[in-house]
């Protein structure tokens, strides 16, 4: 594959604006010239180490990950193996990040007056001259360069082992890793102290993200895997499908319609007969309980990107066909743009690529449910490692094409390094000061720990990043008009019955949340987010806000499967809920006549409790019964089950909601598209 052009851009004059943090000082941070510098967070306190070290004439540009202290190392990759790297140059981050909050205050003279990617570059990104050094000193070490990012804070390169070892010093390894076979460097990487680079992300290939939609069969199969291994049978680990087909079923249109009889008396608190699962949000239903028919736009003139990884090539028909059956207007011509990647896909996406590419059909699907007129721009990694992650967000954001970016993946903030985080908040910073909003997913598996309190909360990155807007997950209820009949915090439990005795009641899924370990607490959330859920030294809480994820109440979509049939099915997780408010906030700008909203939690934690719904209720009083037939090739009859769509009164998890600002739906939930509208516009 032959070399892509660099993402340049013609330098610009900088929009003259005052400025707040105080004033004084944010603007002598934007007038100060360019220099390498700590990653700040959205206040003082950081968790995050100063910047490189330099030792001997040389600085460390990324640390030799501490899991291969213990992991077993297999050999070394091949000297021609090829590697994708994203290498991030000097940069005045410090003065980016003031200019970034002072657009983002709602009390600042700056508000909402953004920067093109060229303003950024000439005021905080490198110099053109830097920026040609880095180039030339990493060709000379043998790699190639793919991109120059038009912000001037990033290069991706490709190169050979022998280019990795050569620049770095990294003597890369490859080692036997949570289950997988990945590339780690052996020692910390390192450059001459007098070459303009920060920092170097991708060495490492350990997959350290996931996507977060989950269907109501997962729930099933997670279920089956524990009464298989307690009778000593091993079940397959791929029983379940992406989604849940719903023909045939016996589900319900709304909350209750099909009662189904006792075969045995349900486990407490549960007494009466019990409904079967619904069916799934259609987009019309959905618009109809959370009032998005009421407003008149459509997300004309609007644009959401998206990333993820692998390949998507039914992605347009397969959103053709499920928008008419689901009475929706079809894509127009260019309406859905597919990015491809920097680099080529990988083997990674050879063996993966069509069980996730479920997720993209999700999100593309989410969005044009509530915005069938917007744009929406598919920039795609070449697998679900950071460093084609960092370049595929670039890629959006560079461009300055779209005005949101919804991503519904994440992995443990516990395994990411400096290095990493740097990166990121980079392209965070960048994408708030060009007025770009940045939802990520919650999580889909509570606080991370087992469902029974005995571990402390495991917090989701990018989502818990203080310039991410994180999106949490609620389940919904309709009666047979439509209307709500309930509304809660998604979390999931389960009960099996065998022999006409109930087990107890499992932990199955739920929308993440939690304290941040790294991120100190941010000023927007200080006098909103009590000590319960900051800490005693207050941390980044997440999430901010939350939207439709259970898959009990989940959301149709129609998808290509891995046999390549069509498939209409149900699914939900907070994969779910981020495209969703996307789409959304889609309609926000188009009311706005076009005007971006940039970051918007300084807004969601001043004014969201006037327009978000305060969800409080931990009672758990929703669940229906359904039976599990995942076993019966192993002759297992079908299980009865109870799921329990609200169960924080039944299992010990350390999320929860309360009055105001919680752990488990944020500032509030979204159900009144008006509100949305006048909490993110002001009208």
């Amino acid at each position: 594959m032959t070399s892509r052009p660099s993402r340049r851009m013609s330098r610009g004059l900088l929009a003259t604006a005052g400025l707040t943090v105080s004033a004084a000082t944010a603007l002598a941070l934007v007038n100060s010239s360019a220099s390498a510098s700590p990653l700040p967070t959205l206040d003082s306190g950081s968790h995050l180490s100063a910047g490189p070290a330099t030792t001997h004439g040389r600085k460390v540009v990324a640390t030799k990950p501490a899991w291969t202290t213990n992991a077993k190392r297999v050999g070394t990759p091949a000297s021609s193996t090829r590697h994708q790297l994203v290498v991030t140059l000097k940069t005045d981050q410090a003065a980016a990040t003031a200019y970034a909050k002072s657009v983002s205050d709602p009390t600042s003279p700056n508000y909402r007056k953004f920067l093109t990617p060229a303003q950024f570059a000439e005021r905080f990104g490198a110099s053109k001259a830097t920026v040609s050094a880095a180039e030339k000193w990493l060709t000379t070490q043998g790699f190639t360069v793919r991109s120059v990012d038009a912000s001037h804070t990033s290069l991706t390169v490709t190169g050979p082992t022998t280019a990795v070892n050569k620049a770095f010093g990294a003597k890369l390894g490859t080692f036997k890793h949570d289950g997988s076979t990945v590339t780690a460097p052996t020692a910390a990487a390192s450059v001459p102290a007098s070459t303009p680079i920060a920092y170097v992300v991708g060495m490492d290939t350990t997959p350290r993200n996931h996507t977060n939609h989950i269907s109501r069969s997962q729930l099933s199969a997670k279920m089956m895997q524990r009464i298989a291994k307690k009778h000593g049978v091993t079940l397959p680990n791929d029983v379940t499908p992406a989604a849940d087909t719903v023909s045939g079923t016996g589900c319900s249109h709304y909350w209750g319609e099909q009662i189904r009889p006792y075969q045995t008396a349900n486990p407490a608190p549960f007494t009466n007969p019990l409904p079967s699962a619904t069916c799934g949000f259609t987009p019309k239903a959905l618009n109809k309980v959370q009032k998005v028919d009421k407003v008149k736009q459509t997300g004309k003139g609007v644009t959401v990107g998206i990333t993820m990884w692998c390949g998507a090539s039914t992605l347009v028909s397969d959103t053709n066909h499920w928008s008419k059956d689901m009475g929706l207007p079809t894509l127009k011509s260019g309406q859905v743009k597919i990015v491809e990647p920097t680099a080529p896909y990988n083997e990674y996406c050879e063996y993966n690529g069509a069980s996730d590419y479920t997720e993209v059909a999700l999100d593309v699907q989410a969005i044009h449910s509530a915005a069938p007129a917007a744009k929406i721009v598919y920039s795609a990694a070449t697998d679900p490692n950071d460093a084609p992650l960092l370049d595929a967000l670039h890629r959006l954001i560079d461009d300055n094409g779209v005005d949101i970016v919804s991503d519904s993946w994440g992995g443990q903030e516990s395994l990411l390094d400096d290095t990493t985080k740097a990166a990121y908040d980079q392209v965070f910073t960048q994408a708030a000061a060009q007025g770009i909003t940045v939802l990520f997913s919650s999580g889909d598996s509570g606080d991370g720990g087992a469902g029974d309190g005995s571990f402390p909360p495991a917090p989701n990155f990018p989502a818990s990043d203080p310039w991410i807007t994180s999106v949490g997950g609620t389940n919904i209820g309709t009666t047979k008009n439509g209307s709500m009949a309930f509304e809660s915090g998604w979390m999931t439990s389960e009960a099996s019955e065998g022999d006409n005795v109930w087990g107890g009641w499992y932990y199955s899924y739920g929308a993440g949340g939690g304290i941040s370990k790294l991120f100190a607490q941010p000023y927007y959330q200080k006098g909103v987010v009590p000590v319960k859920f900051s800490g005693s030294t207050p941390m980044r809480s997440y999430p901010d806000l939350s939207n439709l994820a259970d898959p009990a109440t989940g959301f149709l979509i129609g998808y290509t499967d891995t046999n390549g049939n069509y498939m209409t099915g149900s699914i939900g997780g907070t994969s779910l809920a981020a495209p969703r408010t996307a789409g959304q906030l889609a309609l926000a700008i188009q009311q706005a006549g076009g005007r971006r909203l940039g970051f918007i939690n300084p807004v969601i934690y001043s004014q969201g409790a006037k327009h978000l719904t305060d969800l409080q209720s931990n009672k758990a009083s929703n669940a229906y019964l359904t039976f599990a037939d995942f076993g019966s090739i192993f002759g297992f009859p079908p299980i009865p089950e109870v799921v329990v769509l609200n169960s924080q009164s039944l299992i010990n998890q350390t999320l929860t909601l309360q009055k105001g600002y919680d752990s488990l739906s944020g500032v509030g939930a979204i159900d009144n598209q008006s509100q949305l509208m006048k909490l993110v516009n002001g009208k």
